[in-house]
């Protein structure tokens, strides 16, 4: 869970804010099951190819056709948890009154592309901090996180960090304070974009797509809607995960 702003014991006056790698543990703890599910499978149908322990040439095509799609999920879900894990790893943020020192990997996003930032900006070259809410709906359920990005005279904009399960029960930690010492540092403005809607693609975690940061904010009803599906969404999960678990409870008993 990221920490807030903390006196930078190197140099007077100094500010400095790093991501906690405890943050990357869950995501860690996933990708290794993922491997080792997906290491598990390939030897489990090996041997059961290899030991004839199957009846016949189609049981061998259904067996081969159901392992490539396990293995292809698998796959997907691995690489996107790694990428997750190895975002979150060494980010750092420093303020001074000259400007900011910027280490953030790339990854630090699960839907914006984002590249590798080792940079420092000065005051005068940053025109303003931003946020959004960015809702990403897809097959009936939704999603919303909150985005942060520096704004710039002289360069692109700067992807910061951002915010995810907003309005669910899989919420993670607030980085408006850590947003509101940075605009204060600086003194600089920070501008709330609203809500807008991106591209949820395939259950809000592949081929998605932010908005264009140009893009028009909804409207109230729609904002209402969109929230109201996030809530059901963190319900309908929060059900799901209780269900299961009464389930294996009940298997141990009886």
């Amino acid at each position: 869970m990221p920490q807030l702003f903390k006196d930078d014991s190197s140099s007077a006056g100094a500010r400095i804010w790093r991501r906690s790698s405890w943050g990357a543990l869950a995501p860690g703890i996933v990708a290794v099951l993922c491997a080792v599910m997906i290491l598990g499978t390939l030897v489990a149908a090996s041997f059961m190819i290899t030991s004839g322990d199957v009846a016949g040439v189609q049981n061998v095509g259904l067996l081969v056709g159901g392992l490539l799609i396990f293995e292809g999920v698998m796959g997907a879900l691995l690489m996107l948890v790694w990428r997750d894990m190895r975002g979150k790893f060494g980010a750092m943020i420093r303020l001074t009154d000259h400007g900011i020192t910027l280490k953030l990997r790339a990854g630090r996003s699960l839907i914006h592309h984002t590249v590798a930032c080792d940079e420092q900006v000065a005051w005068s070259d940053v025109i303003a901090l931003e946020k959004r809410l960015e809702a990403y709906g897809a097959q009936g359920m939704a999603n919303m996180q909150r985005a942060y990005r520096l704004t710039r005279r002289n360069g692109e904009p700067i992807y910061l960090f951002e915010e995810r399960g907003i309005g669910s029960n899989l919420e993670t930690a607030s980085m408006e304070e850590v947003a509101d010492e940075i605009a204060s540092r600086g003194n600089i403005r920070f501008i709330d974009k609203g809500m807008v809607r991106g591209r949820g693609g395939f259950l809000g975690a592949w081929f998605t797509a932010p908005a264009d940061w140009s893009a028009k904010a909804l409207s109230a009803s729609e904002q209402s809607t969109m929230r109201r599906r996030v809530r059901l969404t963190g319900s309908i999960l929060g059900i799901t995960v209780l269900l299961v678990y009464l389930t294996r409870v009940l298997v141990a008993l009886f």
